[in-house]
Parts: structure tokens; sequence; C-alpha cells
């Protein structure tokens, strides 16, 4: 390197030193698989800097995001682009003709300094979103790396510039050749699925990017399947359908497999990879796996049959569950759809939603769902009645991860109470809890963290007592003191 550019690089770099000196802290990097909260955010941060004009030169904001069949990506971009008040705006390339990106060919009359002429111009596409609009525009790609090569590098300058490459056209008034523009106020996402997928014999039928055209992409992501995101994100909240307020948006019956699943497989895509074979006995086919997406389609038509037996019920038995709703400030619907029997009833009924092997997908969802109405243990029955369920813990305690999820459970429940009426009785029932399971350190360290960080006063006295009966406690808490201590910025 040339000594000159070297030593004005060197004091370019120290400028920031000079003025503020400082010791620099190393920051945790995130890799290439984003979560759904992170995919949320890094949309919702493209969408406020193009809300501000927040852009360097023509560039505009972009993003592309792969991930497998099923995983939701359209309805996260769909439903950020509701909730932030944008324009959504989805095209899937394979399906446009590339002559509507390029612009169609049409003859127009102009006037010249001795008369008139006939010229052919280009017509914009009226796909494409309106140059001049001053909405926010979130033009989704869909399924991008399913169009050919020529229609992906068709619009490749208008993922960065706004322009369609190719299609200009002479404009009288502005005495020069412009092309189509997109609206200033544009965020570009594209999306696409990989070519292999575990547990699908037949690939996805994907095309590769050239080296211009991948570039272009500000941002690439990859969104896998994760069972802790999808239900914390999705799955577990609250949903209106039909004027009644479901308190889940996937059954709980659905909700339990996927939970028990990535449990005892230890992997969180475990139930969304069960392969859905259609076809005959002699030619089997994998058209797909058990996604998100295929949860959620099933759980839509529980929640339809359901409503439709809702309201055929007899006098009878509506007066029992709007009893039930009543009871607990609840809708009536909700707690029909939540009656354990209603649930088993409704998921039987699902076995042509997952192909031939069906019955015995179906069949596991409903014995896991069992399994756990006979040994349920909740946090609070730790907290409160531990002598109670200890036989049954030490039974489910076989089931991998299931202990430090209870653990968990019980941090967040005695963060939730406003206060304990017995500190000494509760700090007992856990530490019994966590001398019987012998949980490691490591475990216990989450846990510790919930009491630790809590604003309320409560968790605070009975870390205190645990700290006095609990070696096991003790010495969790002196690691996580000095480890929190060591991670002070």
């Amino acid at each position: 390197m040339n000594s000159t550019i070297f030593h004005e690089v060197q004091k370019t770099i120290n400028k920031g030193f000079e003025v503020f000196p400082s010791k620099i802290i190393e920051k945790r990097l995130h890799n290439h698989e984003v979560n759904y909260p992170e995919l949320e955010k890094e949309i919702r941060s493209l969408i406020q800097y193009t809300k501000n004009d927040y852009f360097i030169g023509d560039k505009y904001h972009s993003i592309f995001i792969f991930g497998p069949t099923g995983v939701g990506k359209t309805e996260i971009i769909a439903n950020i682009a509701q909730s932030e008040g944008c324009v959504y705006h989805k095209l899937e390339l394979q399906k446009v003709p590339i002559e509507i990106l390029q612009g169609f060919p049409y003859l127009k009359e102009i006037e010249l300094g001795n008369g008139k002429s006939t010229v052919a111009k280009l017509a914009p596409s009226t796909i494409l979103p309106p140059t001049n609009d001053e909405r926010v525009w979130i033009l989704h790609f869909d399924e991008f790396n399913k169009a050919d090569a020529d229609k992906m590098a068709a619009v490749m300058n208008l993922v960065t510039t706004g322009e369609l490459g190719g299609s200009a056209d002479y404009d009288e008034e502005e005495k020069k050749s412009v092309k189509y523009k997109l609206p200033r106020r544009t965020i570009i996402i594209g999306s696409g699925n990989p070519k292999e997928q575990d547990n699908v014999e037949n690939l996805n039928i994907v095309n590769s990017m050239d080296n211009a055209t991948s570039e272009r992409w500000h941002r690439t992501l990859t969104l896998p399947y994760n069972a802790d995101s999808w239900i914390e994100s999705f799955a577990i909240k609250s949903f209106k359908v039909f004027d009644h307020v479901l308190s889940s948006r996937v059954p709980p019956i659905i909700l339990n497999f996927i939970l028990d699943k990535t449990m005892d497989d230890g992997k969180k895509d475990a139930a969304f990879t069960i392969p859905i074979i259609a076809g005959s006995e002699e030619g089997l086919e994998i058209e797909r796996t058990t996604s998100p997406r295929s949860w959620t389609l099933v759980g839509d038509r529980m929640i339809v049959d359901g409503y439709y037996r809702f309201k055929n019920l007899s006098k009878k038995e509506l007066t029992k569950y709007l009893t039930a709703a009543k009871n607990n400030e609840s809708d009536p619907f909700d707690e029909y759809f939540n009656d354990p029997q209603n649930q088993v009833d409704l998921f039987s009924e699902q076995v042509y939603e997952f192909g031939i092997k069906g019955k015995q997908i179906v069949k596991d969802v409903i014995s896991r769902y069992i399994y756990f109405a006979e040994n349920r243990v909740l946090p609070e029955d730790v907290i409160n009645n531990y002598k109670q369920v200890r036989a049954k813990i030490k039974k489910i305690s076989e089931k991998k991860g299931v202990i430090l999820y209870l653990l968990l459970g019980i941090g967040y429940q005695i963060e939730s109470y406003e206060k304990l009426d017995n500190v000494e009785r509760v700090a007992i029932n856990i530490s019994t809890f966590i001398e019987d399971n012998d949980i490691p350190a490591e475990d216990l360290v989450a846990f510790i963290q919930t009491i630790d960080q809590s604003p309320k006063e409560h968790p605070h006295e009975l870390h205190d007592v645990l700290y006095d009966i609990s070696e096991k406690y003790k010495n969790a808490f002196s690691g996580y003191f000095h480890t929190s201590d060591k991670d002070i910025q």
C-alpha cells in the first residue's frame, strides 16, 4: 500500500480516539439466523428509517429473508405493514410476464416543430406502486428465487435505486429520457425458500441469484423453524374470532404437542419437520412437513368446527360454559374450546390434514395431551403444594427439559405475585424441589436472574431465605453474581 494512503487512513481512524478516548468493549454478535421478534425488529427499523426519509443517496432500504416453507414470512411482513400503516404490495415474479415488468410498447402522437409524429413509447406497469405516491409502501417480492434469472435481473435495479432497468422513455416535458421510479418511501423485501429442507424428499424449485442480483439486497437473513419463538410471538397470543376472544391463537392440544416434542427431541424444529405424506401406498410422495403454517391451518379448522358446534349446543350445555365464563371473567366460546374433552374431540377430526400417516400423528398428539392431563404440574403447585405433586414431578422429570421449564415457570409465577403470604414455606418447597431434581447451577442461574432483577420486594425476601437454607441455590447465586459482575460494561 502507498505510504501516504496508509498514513491518511490511520489519521482518519485515529480521529475518534483523539476526541473520545475510551476502552473499546467487544460486542456480542448475531449470526445470520433470526427468530420472529428479531425479524420484526429489522423490518420495523427499515419502516421507521423510510418514514423519516433516512436515505443515503438514491438507495432504497431492502432486506431478503430466507426460510423454509410455512415458517410465516409472508404473514409477518403483511401484519407488520398493517400495524405500521404501510401499503403492503406483494408480487410473485414467477407469475408476472416479463413484459409487464419492462413496460408494454404503445404508439402515441406527439407534437414536433414541423407537425405531428407517431412514436413508440413504453406504458408503465400498473402492478408497481405509482411513482409519486407519498404513502409508505412495502413492496414484497415473495418466492423471489422461484423466478427465472431474466425476471430477477429485470428488477435488480429496482432493489437499490427504485428504477426498472431497460425501460426508459423520453419525457416531452422534462426533455430527457426517464425510467419508472418507485415511490421514495418504499421498503423492498424479498423472500424465498432454500432448495432443500429436512424430511422433504422433493427439492424446492428455486433458482440461484447471480452476483449482480444478490449483492443488491442490503441484508440477508434466515428465519428457521423455531418453536420457542413461534409460540411466544404468535401461537400463545390471544385471538379474536367470530366476535369471541380465544386465549391462544393456536389450540392448547397443539401447543402441548409442540412443547412436548421440542423437549423430547431437544430440537426447536422437531414439531415442524414431521413429514406429511400424500399419494398411495404404492407411490408415496413427501409433499411437505408439519410447518407452523400447517399447525395454524389445523388449528383454524378446529376453531371453525368448534364454533359451529358451540352455536348448536343445547341450552343446558351452553349454560355450563356461560357460567364458567362468568366465574372466570372470560369468553364462553373460549371456555367451550378449551374444555379438554372438546380439544380431543375436535383434533381427532383432523386426520385428513396429515396425509397417509395422519392417524398416527393425531394419535401421538392426543396421547401426549392425555399424558399431560394425568401428570400435569404447574408452577403454583410447586410453590404452594409441593408435597402433593412430588410423585408426579418425579415421573415427568424423565422428559428432557421439563424440569428447567418448570423451574423458569416458578420464577415467572413468583414475579407475577404482588406478595407471598408465607415466604419461609415457599422457600422450603422450592429448595426441596431443587434438591429432589438435582438441578444444576447453570439452570438455577436463569431462575435466580428472574428473582434478582425483580423490582418487587417479595422475590428478594424469598432469595434471602433460599440463600440461607439451600446450598445449591447459594453456590449457583455466587456463580451468577460473579458472571454478572464480569459482564458489566
